[in-house]
């Protein structure tokens, strides 16, 4: 049975106190105006998911406002709500599609991809358009909104062998932390968080691994978006045997 993971709040969310929520705020503070000293121009990567919201506000804050998105698989609903959430921050929010539909053709194994490529998913697409983007338009820094909880972070910042820095300001909250940051501030959360696919996986895109969906992908993503589907079933085999038992 595929456990739920604490993306959305659920059952198992618990509130922090203020106290630690000042003290989480400071320490991120700090390492953004440590940050800020060491790397001249920074970019922050911004997913639109629940730790980058509560990393570009408390960043924004500080003067860091220009921020990367990588759309490659997104579902439309999270597009939009994405670029709302930027506007709202005052963000200056470059959105890229490092993927689409042609390159799954040619490497379906990520069309529905199983845990252990996950990794190397993510590599190909935000980390690798955050990168370059960053790499090509001048920016000395990335910020993310990375956590040792659910992460592999390193430090809250270090740099590169190519030289480029790297900012993990969240680096020791937990998901209860963001949850309940994002509660007291009076932050948007964003609406998949409230639906089975961000519940298991957080803000991610379709590209879902079968271990957490009982096997069948398919069944969330049409309850959330029939149209992804759709694509899908134009080539890829899986997908069109759902449209057909569901007709």
């Amino acid at each position: 049975m595929a456990q739920y993971l604490n993306y959305s709040k659920g059952k198992a969310h618990k509130i922090t106190s203020e106290e630690r929520l000042l003290e989480l705020e400071s320490e991120a503070i700090q390492f953004i105006k440590d940050f800020i000293k060491t790397s001249p121009r920074n970019v922050i990567a911004f997913s639109g998911g629940k730790d980058s919201i509560v990393a570009s506000y408390i960043a924004k804050n500080l003067g860091v406002v220009d921020a990367i998105n990588d759309s490659s698989f997104m579902f439309t609903r999270c597009k939009k709500e994405t670029a709302q959430i930027a506007e709202l921050f005052g963000l200056r929010l470059k959105t890229k599609a490092n993927l689409d539909f042609n390159w799954l053709k040619k490497n379906p194994q990520y069309c529905q991809p199983p845990m252990k490529l996950q990794p190397s998913l993510y590599g190909k697409r935000q980390q690798k358009t955050v990168k370059s983007y960053a790499k090509k338009n001048g920016f000395t820094g990335v910020l993310y909104g990375r956590r040792k909880q659910e992460n592999n972070v390193r430090s809250g910042l270090y740099s590169l062998a190519n030289g480029q820095w790297q900012c993990h300001p969240l680096i020791n909250w937990t998901t209860n932390d963001i949850w309940s940051y994002i509660d007291s501030r009076k932050l948007p959360s964003p609406h998949l968080y409230t639906h089975e696919i961000g519940m298991k996986e957080g803000y991610t895109s379709y590209l879902l691994p079968p271990e957490h969906f009982g096997g069948n992908v398919w069944k969330a993503i049409y309850d959330y978006e029939p149209e992804v589907v759709y694509k899908f079933a134009e080539f890829f085999p899986p997908a069109k045997a759902y449209l057909d038992l569901i007709k």
